[in-house]
C-alpha cells in the first residue's frame, strides 16, 4: 500500500504525531513501575528487596525485546519506504517468529540462573524464596512480554502511533488500578498477587493489539495468508492455551472430553490420544479433499498436542533426587528449613561394605536443583547425588488429586 501522508506532512507536524504518543504513554509506564514498588513495599521489606534483585535481570530482557523491536521497526519502515512490500512482510513475518524465539530463550535462561544470582546478592532465603517465586512467573510471560513489544513496534513501523499508544496506556493503566484492588480490596497482601497484576498488564495490551495487528495487512502481511506459516503457528498458540483449561478440570469440548476420561483412567498423554483419533479423521479427509489438506492438517494437530503435552508437563519440572551420603543427617535438616520440602529416609545398605546407611530421598522443581546441590556440597562434596525426571507428582506443596 502507497503511504504518502509521511511525505506530505510538515516535518514538525509529522515529528509530533509519531513522538507525542509515545512520551505520554512511556509516562505512564513510568508512573505504573513507581506505583508496583510503592505496593510491593506494603506487603514487606524483604518482597521489596527481592523485587529490586530480579528487576535488573527483567530490565535486561525487556531491553534485549525493546531493541530487537526497534531494530525490526526501522527495517519495516525502510523497505515500506523503498516500495519494497515483499521485502517489508518478509521482515515482519520474521521479526516477529523471532522475537517469540527470543521470548523462550529468556525465558528458560533467566529461570535457570536467577538461584545462582540472588543467592550472589544475599543468604537470606525468605528474600531468595521472594525473588524466585516473582522471577519464575515473571520470566515464564517473557514470551507474552516478547510478541507484545513486537506488535508495538510494528505498529510504530507503519504510523500506527495511536494503536501503540493506546494498547500501552490501557495494560498500564490495568495495573495500576489491579494493584490496589487486591492488596486493599481482597486483602491479599501477597506477592504472588503482585506478580500476576504485572502480567495482566503485558497480556491485556497484547490482547488489545491483537484485532488490529490483523486488520495491518493493508501494509504489511504477517504471513496470515500462508498455509505453512498457520499450520506452525495456530497449533502452537492452541496446544499452550489449552493446558490452562484442562489444567482447571475442564475441556475443550468435542472429542477432548474423551480424551480427559482415557487420560485420567490408562494415564496416558492427553495430547498422544488426541493425535491418535485425529490420524483416522485426517486419513477420510484426505480421500475427501486431497492429500495437500490432511498433510497440512495432520501436521498443525502433531505440533498442537505436542505443544499441549509440553505445556502440561511444564517448564518447571518435578524431579525424585536420592542423595547417598554418611552426612546424611546433616543434608536432611537442612532441606527440611531451608528448602521446605519434605524428606523421606530409604534405610539401604552398602553392597561392598555392608554398612547401613539412610538414602536421602526428596522431590524438587528443577528451579530448586542448584540450592539443593549446594546444600549437599556443603556438607558431603563426595556424596551421590541421582536426578530421576519425575512425570507427576501429586500431594502436599505440588499438585491435588484429580
Amino acid at each position: 500500500m502507497e503511504q504518502t501522508y509521511m511525505k506530505e506532512k510538515p516535518v514538525l507536524q509529522l515529528v509530533l504525531s509519531m513522538s507525542l504518543p509515545m512520551i505520554l504513554s512511556m509516562m505512564v509506564s513510568s508512573l505504573y513501575n513507581i506505583i508496583d514498588s510503592f505496593f510491593v513495599a506494603k506487603i514487606s521489606e524483604k518482597a521489596m528487596t527481592a523485587l529490586s534483585l530480579v528487576y535488573p535481570v527483567q530490565n535486561l530482557v525487556n531491553a534485549v525485546t525493546v531493541g530487537f523491536g526497534v531494530g525490526m521497526n526501522a527495517v519495516i519502515a525502510f523497505y515500506l519506504g523503498a516500495q519494497d512490500q515483499k521485502k517489508a512482510n518478509a521482515t515482519a513475518i520474521q521479526g516477529t517468529l523471532l522475537s517469540v524465539l527470543h521470548g523462550l530463550v529468556l525465558t528458560v535462561g533467566c529461570i535457570a540462573v536467577m538461584p545462582v544470582f540472588l543467592r550472589s546478592f544475599t543468604s537470606d532465603e525468605e528474600t531468595i524464596r521472594l525473588g524466585l517465586q516473582y522471577a519464575n512467573i515473571v520470566f515464564g510471560f517473557a514470551m507474552i512480554i516478547a510478541l507484545d513489544l513486537a506488535f508495538e513496534k510494528l505498529f510504530q513501523a507503519v504510523g500506527q502511533m495511536t494503536v501503540a499508544m493506546v494498547s500501552m496506556l490501557s495494560g498500564c493503566i490495568a495495573n495500576i488500578l489491579l494493584d490496589p484492588i487486591l492488596i486493599f480490596g481482597f486483602r491479599q497482601t501477597n506477592l504472588k498477587f503482585m506478580i500476576f497484576s504485572t502480567i495482566a498488564t503485558a497480556c491485556y495490551a497484547l490482547f488489545f493489539e491483537i484485532p488490529f495487528v490483523v486488520n495491518i495487512g493493508q501494509y504489511v502481511h504477517l504471513g496470515q495468508y500462508s498455509e505453512i506459516l498457520s499450520a506452525l503457528i495456530g497449533p502452537v498458540v492452541l496446544g499452550f492455551s489449552g493446558v490452562f483449561v484442562v489444567k482447571r478440570g475442564a475441556s475443550l469440548g468435542g472429542m477432548d472430553v474423551l480424551s480427559v476420561i482415557l487420560s485420567r483412567k490408562f494415564s496416558i498423554q492427553m495430547g498422544t490420544i488426541n493425535m491418535a483419533y485425529n490420524f483416522v479423521i485426517m486419513v477420510f479427509l484426505g480421500i475427501a479433499f486431497g492429500a495437500e489438506k490432511a498433510v497440512f492438517s495432520m501436521a498443525a494437530v502433531f505440533i498442537a498436542n505436542t505443544a499441549f503435552n509440553y505445556a502440561m508437563r511444564g517448564f518447571n519440572r518435578n524431579m525424585s533426587v536420592f542423595i547417598i551420603s554418611k552426612e546424611w543427617d546433616e543434608i536432611a535438616p537442612h532441606v527440611l528449613n531451608e528448602m521446605h520440602r519434605g524428606v523421606t529416609y530409604l534405610h539401604g545398605e552398602g553392597a561392598y561394605t555392608g554398612e547401613p546407611r539412610n538414602v536421602v530421598y526428596c522431590i524438587v522443581k528443577t528451579t530448586e536443583l542448584s540450592k539443593l546441590r549446594s546444600i549437599v556440597k556443603r556438607y558431603d562434596p563426595n556424596a551421590l547425588f541421582s536426578i530421576i525426571e519425575t512425570k507427576e507428582v501429586i500431594g502436599r506443596g505440588f499438585g491435588l488429586m484429580n
